[in-house]
């Protein structure tokens, strides 16, 4: 079972920012994991749907959960949530022109590694984020900065090419019957690429120049390699999976976003991560 959350507020930018956090029995050297919500969710039930606290116990991680700053109210959801704001890319549900530069999330979740760090100890060279929806498009973003800290990212229905040159390895895994963020993309500034262009950016600028293609029962899996046989980054498609976080019980994330089928993200990101 995992551990009781710790509320951690940190002051960002002059806003306080909330998150919980999920501690092993020894923090010590543990690896770090960041799990980001979708837009018009929060750190609380996204963490439920997705089971990452268990991870604390199963693997020794410092599981940190957080909450975006922008209010947003989900069509068809009962309670308001948030979204991440991401300079340049209109959000999902919110007018044009809302007010959302002033939030830097950027700056927010490299404060929570620093704190991390220090707080507790955790391994520099084991950082892993895994971001739902928008909080992989946050994650993508934060991805191509300079300095951040990521050494390996796992987008769920929501990868985008950094906006420069990433050095974290990537997982990726996309419906593809997701109508939120289609895997084809769309014709407009919040969704302008395909999925599986986005994740081929994100592999050429990890240098990878091979592919090997597999074809599963519920997926199509594709992985980048480097020149040393590395894995850049690597994308599982799920046939007939909508926008919901794939392979949940959740009754909501069905009714709102339609099919997860029957491939577990979370056990994907486990061993993308952990081995």
């Amino acid at each position: 079972m995992p551990s009781q959350p710790v509320p951690l507020d940190l002051t960002v930018g002059g806003r306080v920012r909330s998150a919980l956090v999920w501690l092993p029995d020894d923090a010590a050297g543990a690896p770090l994991v960041l799990d980001l919500h979708g837009s018009g969710f929060d750190a609380g039930r996204h963490a439920a749907v997705t089971g990452t606290p268990r991870w604390s116990a199963e693997h020794g991680a410092v599981v940190v959960a957080p909450t975006a700053a922008v209010p947003l109210q989900f069509k068809g959801v009962a309670e308001a949530g948030f979204a991440w704001s991401i300079p340049g890319v209109p959000l999902f549900g919110v007018p044009p022109g809302a007010a959302t530069t002033e939030v830097d999330d950027a700056a927010y979740l490299t404060a929570l590694v620093r704190h991390a760090h220090e707080e507790w100890g955790t391994d520099r060279h084991r950082v892993f984020g895994l971001g739902w929806s928008g909080g992989a498009r946050l994650l993508s973003h934060w991805a191509g900065l300079p300095d951040c800290p990521l050494t390996r990212v796992a987008c769920v229905s929501g990868v985008r090419t950094p906006p420069g040159r990433p050095t974290a390895t990537l997982l990726a895994v996309h419906g593809e019957h997701d109508a939120i963020n289609p895997w084809a993309g769309l014709h407009q500034p919040r969704w302008d690429e395909s999925v599986p262009e986005a994740v081929e950016a994100w592999a050429r600028a990890l240098g990878a120049d091979s592919v090997v293609r597999e074809e599963l029962s519920a997926e199509w899996v594709t992985t980048w390699y480097t020149a040393t046989g590395a894995v850049a980054a690597r994308l599982h498609r799920l046939a007939g999976v909508g926008h919901a976080w794939p392979g949940t019980s959740d009754a909501e994330q069905a009714r709102l976003f339609g099919d997860p089928g029957p491939v577990r993200a979370t056990d994907l990101a486990a061993r993308f991560f952990f081995g």
